[in-house]
Parts: C-alpha cells; sequence; structure tokens
C-alpha cells in the first residue's frame, strides 16, 4: 500500500513537472521548426541559385537561338551586372524585335540597366508612340529620365502612369525613388506605403520601406520589419544584405548597442554570402563591420574579396587603401586611394555637366557641347543619344551627322 502511495506520489511530481515544462518545450520546438523551415528554405535558394548560375554561365559561351531563351539568359545576365555578355544577346533580339510582340518595352529597360542609354531612349521611345499610356512603358522611361538628370521629364511620365494605373505598385515606386535621389525620404516614405498596399505580398517593396525608415533615423523599426522580413523569406539575399546594413548604420548612431549590432551584421553577412558568393557588396560591408569592431586583419580579408570580385565597387578602394596605409602597405595604398578619388571626381563632373544642360534647356549650343563633352570622357552612349535628338531636330544637321558617323564607326557604341 505505501509503495502504491509513493508511486502515486512520484507520477504527481512527474505530471507536474512535466506540465510546468510544457511552454519551455513548447517554445524548443518552434525554435526548432524554424530553424529547420530556414535550412530548408535556404538549401533550395541555394539549388536554384546554383541552376541560374549555369544558366548564365551556358549564356556566357553559346548565344541561345529562340527569343525566349535569348530573353531569359539576357534577364539572368543583366542581373549579375555581366553587360560585356548580356550586350549580344540584347542586340539579336532587337534585331528580331518586329517578330516578337511586346519585346520592345522591356528589351529599352534591359539596354538601360547595362549603360546603353542611346539604345534604351530610342526602344521606350518607339514603345511609347504604339502605346502612349501602358503604364509599365511610361514607369521605364522615367527611371531612364532620372539616370539621364531629366527630373521634370520623369515625373511627367510617372504621373502619367499613376493616373492611368491608380492600383499598380509600379509608378508609386517610381516616385518614391525619385524623392529618394532627391532626399526627401519623408515624402518618399506615404508613396511607399502606397505601393505596399496596392501589391502587400511583395517583400521588396517591403524592404524598400524599412530602407526609408532607416534613413530617416528610425533604426528600430527598420529592424523590427527586416527581423519579420528575414523570418519570413530567409533565403533572401537583398532582404539579408539591408538587414546588415541597417544594423551597421545603427551601430553608428547607437553607440549603446553599436558591438552588438556589428557583430551581429557580421553574422548575418556571412550567411548571405554563402547564398550569393558573387556579390560584391556582402564581403564590403562586413569589412565595414570588421572595421569598426577592430578586427583590421578580417576587415582586410573581407575587402579583398570584394576587390576581387569587383574592382570599381563604390567606396572599396578608397577603404582598402586607407587600411592598407595604416599597416605599412604605403605604395599599393596610395594607388587604390588615387583611382578612387579620379572615379569620383569623373562622377562629379559628369553631374555637373549634366545640370548645366538641364538648366540651359533649349540652348542647342549647349547640348552641342555636352556631346562634345560626354564622347571625349567616356560616355559614348550618352554622347551617341544627344546627337541622335539633335538630328531628330535637324535632320541635316552636318556636325550631328559627323559626329555620330564617327562614335560609331569607332564602335564606341
Amino acid at each position: 500500500m505505501k509503495r502504491q502511495k509513493n508511486l502515486f506520489v512520484l507520477l504527481g511530481v512527474l505530471l507536474v513537472g512535466g506540465l510546468a515544462s510544457l511552454p519551455w518545450q513548447l517554445r524548443q520546438w518552434k525554435s526548432l521548426e524554424a530553424e529547420r523551415q530556414k535550412t530548408a528554405f535556404q538549401e533550395k535558394r541555394l539549388r536554384e541559385l546554383s541552376q541560374a548560375s549555369q544558366k548564365t554561365s551556358e549564356a556566357r559561351t553559346h548565344l541561345p537561338t529562340d527569343p525566349a531563351s535569348r530573353m531569359e539568359a539576357a534577364l539572368a545576365l543583366v542581373k549579375t551586372g555581366d553587360s560585356t555578355h548580356a550586350l549580344p544577346l540584347l542586340h539579336a533580339l532587337e534585331e528580331d524585335s518586329h517578330r516578337i510582340p511586346g519585346i520592345t518595352s522591356p528589351l529599352g529597360d534591359l539596354y538601360r540597366q547595362v549603360g546603353q542609354v542611346d539604345r534604351a531612349y530610342a526602344l521606350l521611345s518607339s514603345a511609347l508612340l504604339l502605346t502612349p499610356n501602358d503604364p509599365a512603358t511610361l514607369v521605364r522611361m522615367a527611371y531612364l529620365e532620372l539616370s539621364l538628370g531629366e527630373r521634370e521629364a520623369a515625373m511627367e511620365h510617372i504621373h502619367k502612369a499613376q493616373a492611368a494605373a491608380p492600383n499598380d505598385p509600379e509608378p508609386y515606386l517610381a516616385e518614391a525613388f525619385y524623392q529618394d535621389q532627391e532626399s526627401k525620404f519623408a515624402l518618399a516614405e506615404p508613396l511607399l506605403k502606397k505601393a505596399l498596399a496596392a501589391a502587400p505580398e511583395r517583400w521588396n517593396t517591403a524592404a524598400l520601406l524599412a530602407d526609408n525608415q532607416a534613413r530617416q533615423g528610425r533604426y528600430d523599426q527598420a529592424l523590427e520589419s527586416l527581423d519579420r522580413l528575414v523570418a519570413e523569406h530567409p533565403g533572401e539575399t537583398q532582404i539579408l544584405a539591408q538587414q546588415a546594413r541597417t544594423l551597421l548604420d545603427a551601430a553608428n548612431a547607437q553607440s549603446s548597442k553599436a558591438s552588438e549590432y556589428r557583430k551581429k551584421a557580421t553574422e548575418v553577412l556571412e550567411t548571405a554570402q554563402k547564398l550569393a558568393p558573387g556579390d560584391a557588396s556582402l564581403p564590403f560591408e562586413r569589412g565595414r563591420a570588421w572595421r569598426d569592431l577592430g578586427e583590421t586583419a578580417k576587415a582586410r580579408q573581407a575587402w579583398e574579396e570584394s576587390y576581387r570580385l569587383k574592382p570599381t565597387y563604390a567606396k572599396l578602394r578608397g577603404q582598402l587603401g586607407a587600411l592598407l596605409l595604416r599597416t605599412g602597405e604605403i605604395e599599393r595604398g596610395r594607388r587604390l586611394i588615387a583611382e578612387e578619388e579620379q572615379a569620383e571626381r569623373e562622377r562629379t563632373d559628369y553631374n555637373v555637366a549634366v545640370g548645366k544642360v538641364m538648366q540651359a534647356r533649349g540652348d542647342e549650343q549647349a547640348r552641342r557641347q555636352f556631346a562634345h563633352w560626354c564622347a571625349t570622357h567616356q560616355k559614348p552612349a550618352r554622347a551617341i543619344l544627344e546627337w541622335e535628338r539633335l538630328l531628330s531636330a535637324h535632320p541635316n544637321d552636318p556636325e550631328a551627322t559627323q559626329e555620330l558617323a564617327r562614335l560609331k564607326n569607332n564602335g564606341m557604341e
């Protein structure tokens, strides 16, 4: 009887103890399940990236014959920034464009993305002649005009697209991009919210909104949004990279959490780099984190990897050069810094030249001077565009005819 009583006491203890531990067990199970789903998603993403990489490699060595395959390969190459191999595909598609319905507008946008603004303008203008109220083409033309510094024309096309398709998120995203370029982040925020309301399933819009919040100094709100997006889309490197950048910016703004944020950023970037090993921005950001944590050797290793992937990545040569100077590698450090300073001067000079010609709208002589400037400052596509515009207004203009022929004969296009 005593043994039976003791057994009931033991069962009671086990039962109470088991019930008491249920919340912990449930939390542990949820954590393990979330980790399992994250791993499965990332493994799936890696397989997709491997397949995409294989298709991209094939496109570099074998030009696809059918239009659909060419377009798919061109999209993949443009996405990876490989304009050298993308251009032959774009040219082949343009030659067959009269036989491929609806390709003119998206093809023009791809030309824009690889810097061929003359072909982009020609194709998008042609598409607008056929379908002047098509929202997608209006938005594509607006992005091109923004890249050319033609803001008023861009805004006209954006507003026309919004009127034609008030429930389409793209025109609002385009206007938000414009406001972002102008550093008017508070004006961009409601536009991003409109775009998100129009298509709430699009995580990239939610990510842009989080970035906007960070740019306005609301880091806690931005990081909360990004944590949620990472949990929902654990294999998207764009979100991971943005989360890391936001953590690093928040670390500079909130000194009490600086070390914690920087360490977390390195972990996030490590995961992202496994998913996108060819993305130069990821090791660049890791270098930032390691440098600010005082880990000079790790910072250099990360920046050297970024340099291997893309030597001209913005600000990379300046950062790596400064680090090399501090560690005694004077000659290479000075060379890298000089290259970065030269690139920055070229960007500034181009922006100044664009600003001048925009202020002198209607002044044909200013347009001619700008076209000559572009031709002599490694901006051949912009030079061709300007001479083509002048020739459109004056079909028999001898200077425009001569300069266009010279540029194209020299293979500068």
